[in-house]
């Protein structure tokens, strides 16, 4: 007596139905990686790159903050909407310590730093007042430690009588808020909660729309 039942070799044309689309998940998982890697979904600054300034190396030797004012390129008073990316590192000395920008407002200064240790902070300091929140010093994953160089970037939206704020962190973002107040200019800020602190800012970067540049 014959048997007769279903074969189980697969379908050629199934099978090759399988390798086209294996083929193209995979070209599809090459291509995002590939625009992962060329920066194409990394967020972007406010305007056009106006000018990159190289500030300095700052020793601070005192357990308070210090504030180098920096001039901007903007040839009258802040643009509506601007971007700035400083890029700094820690070049030696007490590693409890700090470094970042500060934004100035009619009211005080809005201070976003990153410390070697893996912290990072959103400070706000009005006069005669200590530091506060909205985020004190924390642990974030983002933070790049020792002397590992970290990139700190701020978009600033100026409207009328305050000031919307996304502030970056090697290009994760940290925070979003508002100030009470427009942001009228910009500077370097470090601290140490020890020993005295090195830092080497090696550039800052200020984007906005070509009509705000100097002529």
């Amino acid at each position: 007596m014959t048997k007769t039942g279903v074969s189980s070799a697969p379908d050629p044309s199934h099978r090759g139905t399988l390798m086209l689309a294996t083929g193209a998940l995979v070209g599809v998982a090459l291509l995002v990686v590939g625009l992962i890697a060329g920066g194409i979904f990394d967020p972007r600054p406010y305007g056009s790159l106006i000018r990159t300034d190289h500030p300095a190396t700052f020793t601070h030797r005192e357990t308070a903050e210090s504030f180098v004012p920096q001039s901007s390129p903007w040839s009258s008073d802040a643009p509506d909407r601007f971007s700035m990316r400083l890029t700094a590192a820690m070049a030696g000395g007490e590693e409890d310590s700090g470094y970042g920008m500060a934004l100035v407002t009619p009211s005080g200064r809005l201070v976003v730093g990153v410390s070697p240790l893996g912290y990072a902070a959103v400070l706000e300091e009005s006069a005669g007042e200590d530091p506060a929140g909205p985020m004190t010093w924390r642990p974030w994953p983002h933070v790049r430690t020792g002397p590992e160089a970290n990139e700190i970037w701020l978009d600033v939206d100026n409207e009328g009588d305050h000031a919307k704020v996304t502030a970056w962190i090697n290009r994760e973002q940290l925070w979003q808020g508002e100030l009470d107040g427009p942001a009228t200019g910009v500077g370097l800020w470090q601290t140490t909660f020890g020993e005295p602190s090195t830092v080497d800012f090696r550039s800052l970067e200020w984007y906005a729309d070509p009509a705000t540049d100097n002529p």
